[in-house]
C-alpha cells in the first residue's frame, strides 16, 4: 500500500509504498532492466570518478553498503536559501530511511550471508545533502540551498527524489523557485534528475513552468515509474503536454525530458522501520523516487566512460535517444522518450569518424582497404599496431576504441613455383644478320591464360618486347607490360654476357625499375670505348586517371636509370648505376587511393645509386656482388591519418655465382643470395585522437618507425639445359625467410619449367 508523506508548506512530497523484506539473494533486478549489467558496470569502471548529489532526507553512513565509497554528509535543514549555512553536524543522518534508500540504489554495494544488492554505479563518490525532515517534509529554499552545496563541493549528477504537492499554481511555483539554483547547477555541468512525481497525473498538474536557462534544461531529466515488467505504475505521473519555457523563450516538452525506469518494489537499503534485523537493512520501496535514482545512476555511468557528456551537455540525449519506446513510436505523453537503454547508450550512435591530421572528419565506414603495402614497408606494422585500437568519436563525439588495421593489407609474395605455373605463353621471333646483328621480337599471350603473370586479361593491349643489337654491342630495346629490368641489365653489361644474366636475376642495380611495370619502357646500351659501356633506360606503369580501377594494384610510377660498366681487367668488370623513379599515391611500391585517408603522399621521389662487381673466377664461372642504396623524399599529407613521411633510406645486396657447361653443353648453373629492398630508416607522422580531462578530443601527432619487422633473404639455386633450340627447361629451389619483409613469414619451393628465349 503506498503512503503519502505531504511537505511543510506544500511545497516538496513523495510516495513510497511500506517497507517489506527482500530475500537476501536479491540483486538488485531492477539494474538488469536497465541494462545495468556486469559488462557495463565495468566498462564504466564502476562510475568511478564520479560524484553524485543526493539532495534527500540524510543517509545511514553505517550502512554496510557504504563502506567502500567516499561520502560527505551534511544537512541544509533551517539553512534560509544560503549554502554556507549548511552543516556537517550530527543532524546529518536519516532519520526517515528514504534518502538512504535512494542512496542504496546508487552507490550500494553489499553481498553476504544475509542480504545482497547492488546499485547502479557502486564505486561512485556521494555528497547527501538532508533537506527534508524525519517526516520527509521540507522547504524549496533549503532545497536549493542544498543543490548549491552539493555542486560547490564536486556533485556531477544531482538526484531529487522530491517534489511538490497541492494545486498547479503551486506545483509550478516549487520548481520555479529552485531555477536559480538548477541554472547555477548546470553553469558546473551538472545533470539533474527529479522524479517525475507519485500524484497519477501529468507533471506539474500540466502547468508550464518558466525561469530556467536552456543549458539547465538540457541537463535535467524528468522521471517516470514501471513495474518490473515495464508497465507504467499505478501511481506515476506522465509528462503530458506541457513544457519548460527558457529565458530565451524556448520552449522544451517535458516529454522530451522524461524517461521510465522501474519504480515499483525495487530493491534498495533502509532504516525507515525494524523488521530489516538480520537483511541488513535490505527492503523495498516503491514510487518515482525510487526509478529517479536509477536513471542518476545510469546517467553517472555514461558521465564516468565519456566526460564530454557533462561538459557538452549532451548525456541526456544520449539516454532519450537510446531508449526504448514503450507506447507510440518515437516520444510520447505517457512514456516520453522510454524507458532507459544502457547497452544501447553505450554503443557508438550515427557514424564513427575519425580525425586527420589536418582536421578533416571522415567516416570510418569508408576506410576499408584503402592501403595495399608491399616488401619494402613490410606490413608497415608500426602503423597498424596504431589502427588495431584506434580512437574514433561518435555523433556525440564520444571515444570508441575500433580495429582499423583492415584498411592496411600487405601484398602477398608469389613463390617461383607459382609463377612457373601462371607464366604466359610467349611467341617469339629473332633475326641474325651477316654482320653480326640481331633482332628479337617476344609477345605474351593474354587470351588463354586470364591469370598471367601481368594480371592480362582479354581485351587488354598486347604486352611485348623488342630488341635490336648491332655488330659493336650497341643495343636498343622496346615493350609494353614487361619488365624492363632485364633490358637495362642487357644494355648495362652488354647482352650477351653471363654478368647481364646474373644481374637481371639479382635485380638490385635495376630494382627501382620493379616499381614501374606494366606499361611502356625502352632501353639503349653502347660501347663508348673497348672497356666501358652506358645504358640508359626509362619505364612507367600503365598509365591511368582512375586509381580505384587498379584495385591498389600499382601506383602510376615512372623509372628513369642510367649506369656505366667498365673492364679493369680480364677478369673483373665494375658497375655503377643511378636511378630515379617518380610514384603518384604510392611509396616504395606501396599503393594508396587518392583520397584514402591512410595515404603516405601524393608524389614521391626516390633516387638509386648501385654499384656491382663481376669477377671471372675461372673457365666459365662468374661472380656477381651487387648493392643499391635508395633515398626517398618526404612528404606532408592532407587529409590523411598520416600527417607527414619523412626522407627514408632504404638498401638491397646480393651476390650470386652463374657456371656454364656445367653437365652439358649450353647449361647454367645459377645460385644466389639476395636481400631485396628495405627500409633501414625513415619515420611518419600519425594522427592519434585522445581525450583531455573534460572528454574534449584531443588530436596530436606520433612518430612511428617505418622499418619493417623482418628482413628478408633469398636464396636460390637454378639449373637450366637446352632441349631443342631456343627451347630450355630449368628446375629450382627458392627459399625465403621474413617474406616482404614481413617477421615470421618463410616460404620454400620447388619447381620446373620450360621457356623460350628471345
Amino acid at each position: 500500500m503506498k503512503n503519502s508523506l505531504a511537505a511543510a508548506l506544500a511545497v516538496s512530497a513523495f510516495s513510497l509504498s511500506s517497507p517489506s523484506q527482500a530475500a537476501p539473494t536479491n540483486y538488485s533486478p531492477q539494474n538488469a532492466l536497465l541494462g545495468a549489467t556486469a559488462t557495463i558496470q565495468g566498462y564504466a569502471n564502476n562510475g568511478a570518478g564520479i560524484t553524485f548529489g543526493v539532495i534527500d532526507t540524510g543517509i545511514t553512513k553505517p550502512w554496510i553498503g557504504f563502506s567502500g565509497n567516499s561520502i560527505t554528509s551534511a544537512s541544509c535543514i533551517g539553512s534560509g536559501g544560503s549554502a554556507s549555512r549548511c552543516t556537517n553536524a550530527s543532524n546529518t543522518s536519516d532519520d526517515n530511511g528514504h534518502g538512504t534508500f535512494v542512496a542504496s540504489e546508487i552507490i550500494g554495494r553489499v553481498s553476504n550471508s544475509v542480504a545482497s544488492m547492488s546499485g547502479v554505479a557502486p564505486s561512485g563518490n556521494l555528497i547527501a545533502v538532508k533537506v527534508l525532515n524525519a517526516q520527509g517534509s521540507g522547504t524549496s529554499v533549503d532545497t536549493a540551498a542544498g543543490i548549491i552545496y552539493a555542486v560547490d563541493r564536486g556533485a556531477q549528477v544531482l538526484n531529487l527524489s522530491l517534489g511538490p504537492s497541492g494545486s498547479a499554481a503551486q506545483q509550478s511555483a516549487f520548481y520555479n523557485s529552485l531555477a536559480s539554483a538548477i541554472n547555477y547547477a548546470a553553469s558546473k555541468n551538472a545533470v539533474i534528475v527529479f522524479a517525475g512525481g507519485n500524484a497519477a497525473q501529468a507533471f506539474s498538474a500540466g502547468a508550464n513552468i518558466g525561469g530556467f536557462t536552456d543549458a539547465a534544461i538540457a541537463r535535467m531529466i524528468l522521471v517516470g515509474s514501471t513495474d518490473a515488467n515495464k508497465n507504467l505504475s499505478s501511481f506515476s505521473n506522465t509528462p503530458g503536454s506541457a513544457g519548460f519555457n527558457s529565458t530565451t523563450n524556448k520552449s522544451t516538452a517535458y516529454k522530451n525530458m522524461w524517461l521510465m525506469a522501474q519504480g515499483s518494489n525495487v530493491v534498495g537499503a533502509s532504516n525507515y522501520s525494524t523488521p530489516q534485523t538480520g537483511y541488513s537493512y535490505i527492503t523495498q520501496m516503491s514510487g518515482t523516487s525510487m526509478a529517479a535514482p536509477e536513471v542518476a545512476g545510469a546517467a553517472g555511468l555514461l558521465a564516468a566512460r565519456w566526460k564530454i557528456l557533462l561538459t557538452n551537455g549532451t548525456l541526456r540525449s544520449v539516454l532519450t535517444t537510446t531508449a526504448t519506446d514503450l507506447g507510440a513510436s518515437g516520444v510520447d505523453a505517457t512514456y516520453g522518450s522510454g524507458f532507459v537503454n544502457l547497452v544501447k547508450a553505450f554503443q557508438p550512435i550515427g557514424d564513427l569518424t575519425i580525425k586527420t591530421a589536418n582536421g578533416t572528419t571522415v567516416a570510418v565506414k569508408t576506410l576499408t582497404g584503402s592501403m595495399l603495402t608491399t616488401g619494402a614497408l613490410g606490413n608497415l606494422a608500426s602503423i597498424t599496431s596504431q589502427l588495431k585500437n584506434y580512437t574514433t568519436f561518435d555523433s556525440f563525439t564520444r571515444d570508441f576504441f575500433v580495429d582499423l588495421s583492415s584498411v592496411v593489407t600487405a601484398k602477398g609474395s608469389t613463390s617461383a613455383a607459382a609463377s612457373a605455373v601462371t607464366a604466359p605463353k610467349v611467341v617469339k621471333s629473332a633475326l641474325a644478320f651477316a654482320d653480326g646483328s640481331s633482332l628479337a621480337f617476344g609477345s605474351v599471350e593474354t587470351e588463354k591464360n586470364p591469370v598471367a603473370m601481368f594480371g592480362e586479361t582479354k581485351g587488354e593491349k598486347q604486352r611485348w618486347v623488342a630488341s635490336f643489337t648491332d655488330a659493336k654491342g650497341e643495343t636498343v630495346s622496346a615493350g609494353y607490360g614487361v619488365p624492363a629490368g632485364a633490358s637495362f641489365a642487357a644494355a648495362l653489361w652488354g647482352s650477351d654476357t653471363a654478368a647481364s644474366s646474373i644481374s637481371s636475376s639479382l635485380g638490385v642495380s635495376n630494382l627501382l625499375f620493379n616499381f614501374s611495370e606494366g606499361g611502356t619502357f625502352g632501353a639503349y646500351g653502347t660501347q663508348l670505348d673497348k672497356t666501358t659501356r652506358l645504358a640508359l633506360s626509362w619505364a612507367q606503369t600503365e598509365q591511368t586517371q582512375d586509381l580505384a580501377s587498379t584495385a591498389l594494384t600499382q601506383a602510376n610510377a615512372q623509372t628513369i636509370g642510367a649506369g656505366l660498366t667498365h673492364k679493369f681487367t680480364n677478369s673483373w668488370t665494375a658497375g655503377l648505376t643511378l636511378g630515379l623513379l617518380t610514384e603518384k599515391n604510392g611509396l616504395l611500391g606501396s599503393t594508396y587511393l587518392d583520397d584514402s585517408p591512410t595515404k603516405l603522399g601524393e608524389t614521391h621521389q626516390s633516387i638509386s645509386m648501385g654499384v656491382s662487381s663481376s669477377f671471372t673466377l675461372g673457365h666459365k664461372t662468374d661472380l656477381l656482388i651487387d648493392a643499391a642504396l635508395v633515398r626517398t623524399d618526404g612528404a606532408s599529407v592532407a587529409d590523411s591519418i598520416i600527417s607527414d613521411v619523412s626522407t627514408l633510406t632504404s638498401r638491397s645486396f646480393g651476390a650470386a655465382v652463374a657456371q656454364r657447361d656445367t653437365f652439358t653443353h649450353g647449361d647454367s648453373l645459377l645460385l644466389s643470395a639476395r636481400k631485396p629492398l628495405r627500409v633501414i630508416s625513415g619515420s611518419a607522422g600519425m594522427s592519434m585522437a585522445s581525450v583531455d580531462d573534460d572528454g574534449n578530443p584531443i588530436i596530436s601527432t606520433q612518430r612511428v618507425g617505418l622499418t619493417p619487422t623482418g628482413n628478408e633473404t633469398n636464396f636460390s639455386l637454378n639449373y637450366a639445359a637446352p632441349a631443342v633450340e631456343n627451347f630450355s627447361w630449368n628446375a629450382g629451389v627458392d627459399m625465403k625467410k621474413d617474406v616482404n619483409n614481413i617477421a615470421g613469414e618463410n616460404e620454400a619451393s620447388v619447381f620446373m619449367g620450360a621457356s623460350l628465349k628471345f
